[in-house]
């Protein structure tokens, strides 16, 4: 016997289909009329419910999907400023110490190169002023501690949301040490505009499967 003698056998054969037919035909007209209309009301309602919960359900789980996502975009952001700020405060203690103006600048030049988003890169010492800065016109400058949203803090890192000059970033602080003292504070900042279009992007197509 072959795949498809056996797969018409388990379909229910035609006579069966119209016995339960004809049987149901019978029930409706043995079935008063007032009772007739209210099980065909009641089958749409429960349809409209289970169409109901199925669509909740569905977006309840889409919106639960958007804000792990939502928190694995901002990890993945907070992981790559983890990496430059580690980096740069690696290799500037020691600059610092011996007052290498060249080399300073030069960490700052490659820190702001190392990323697209990065907005700006500074060097600081331990009277926050700006020993190098991407942007040369705040070298010698103090720049202020902004207390913004503290999005996370590990050990000596801070991650903060602050609006410093109109723009809104993520700020990365991280203390230098050399030779077991502090010396200065490494400090970028990172464009929310990148975390923000993929964001969307996630949310659209999360939405557009639901």
């Amino acid at each position: 016997m072959n795949e498809q003698q056996l797969f018409n056998q388990r379909l229910p054969s035609k006579a069966s289909i119209g016995i339960l037919s004809r049987v149901h035909k019978t029930c409706l007209q043995f079935t008063p009329a007032p009772i007739n209309r209210y099980l065909h009301r009641l089958g749409n309602r429960l349809t409209l419910l289970v169409v109901a919960l199925v669509s909740v359900l569905t977006f309840c789980t889409a919106f639960l999907v958007i804000n792990i996502m939502d928190d694995i975009l901002l990890h993945s952001m907070i992981q790559r400023g983890a990496a430059s700020v580690y980096a740069i405060a690696a290799a500037a203690g020691y600059s610092i110490n011996t007052t290498d103006q060249q080399a300073i600048d030069n960490l700052v030049y490659k820190g702001k190169r190392a990323q697209d988003n990065l907005i700006y890169v500074a060097i600081l010492d331990n009277s926050h002023q700006a020993l190098a800065h991407t942007h040369t016109e705040r070298r010698g400058t103090t720049i202020p501690r902004l207390y913004g949203e503290q999005i996370q803090s590990d050990g000596q890192l801070r991650v903060t949301r602050v609006q410093r000059a109109n723009d809104a970033a993520y700020e990365f602080t991280l203390p230098i040490n050399f030779a077991g003292q502090q010396v200065g504070e490494v400090l970028i900042a990172l464009s929310p505009q990148s975390l923000i279009e993929a964001r969307n992007l996630a949310h659209w197509r999360i939405l557009f499967i639901a």
